[in-house]
């Protein structure tokens, strides 16, 4: 199950996908999934759960105000022209640090508290933090 200690900012929203399509911004703060808070138990549960071809209502904020998209969520395609583990999943900047995360669909956000950027998949946590060379950490 996943768990969010923040609403999840979207990173990263592919191209003529059913987010893109739903209108869903590079930006948005995930706040509820299907009425649920994201940062509750129930949400982390109900994210889990999300099945190919699954409707799902999500409240974004974006600029401050709130609204309601509804995504169909998209299975991946097997056989000749399916995903690869080469395919780009995130690519940003940490201070001086390049992030490029290749493979299975991931969440990339950063925790605010730390500084830290936060990589996860179904069954991956990766915390990246990378000190500044005044002995700091870059934020």
């Amino acid at each position: 199950m996943w768990t969010f200690a923040e609403a999840p900012v979207v990173r990263q929203v592919e191209p003529g996908g059913p987010a893109e399509a739903a209108g869903l911004r590079v930006g948005d703060r995930l706040i509820e999934i299907d009425g649920i808070a994201m940062t509750s138990t129930d949400g982390g549960r109900r994210f889990t759960a999300i099945q190919p071809g699954a409707a799902v209502q999500w409240t974004v904020e974006r600029g401050g105000a709130r609204q309601t998209v509804r995504i169909v969520a998209q299975g991946r395609k097997a056989g000749p022209g399916a995903e690869t583990a080469d395919r780009l999943r995130y690519s940003g900047t940490l201070g001086d640090a390049r992030i490029e995360v290749r493979g299975v669909p991931v969440n990339v956000t950063e925790d605010a508290r730390s500084g830290e950027v936060v990589i996860r998949s179904h069954d991956l946590l990766v915390r990246v933090k990378i000190p500044r060379q005044d002995g700091g950490a870059h934020r």
